[in-house]
């Protein structure tokens, strides 16, 4: 009994680093899209403080499920007003993305 517990232990150890790094590695590639996208409407993205709100699972296209990671972040139009923005993920792809409506 004693191995069987040692052997799930150590397979939800391996499964938790193997997640941890592969959110390291979604995290940096919502980065990326974060940056390209506040460029895209002329905005600053703020001090890189994007960070992941939700985790869910969600049925996917090639895999029968996915997971599906909701960023949040701050953009700023060039003056002290921070906008409140967020970004859907779906594996590594980007797949929606809100920005806080502005008037210059």
């Amino acid at each position: 009994f004693g191995a069987i517990l040692n052997t799930l232990f150590f397979i939800l150890l391996i499964s938790g680093l193997i997640f941890f790094i592969d959110s390291l590695a979604k995290q940096e590639k919502a980065k990326k899209y974060a940056k390209k996208l506040v460029f895209d409407f002329n905005l600053q993205f703020l001090d890189d403080s994007i960070y992941c709100g939700k985790i869910s699972i969600v049925q996917g296209s090639k895999y029968p499920f996915n997971i599906q990671r909701k960023y949040y972040f701050y953009a700023s139009p060039f003056n002290d007003r921070k906008l409140a923005c967020n970004l859907v993920m779906i594996g590594s792809d980007m797949t929606d993305w809100y920005i806080e409506p502005y008037r210059e």
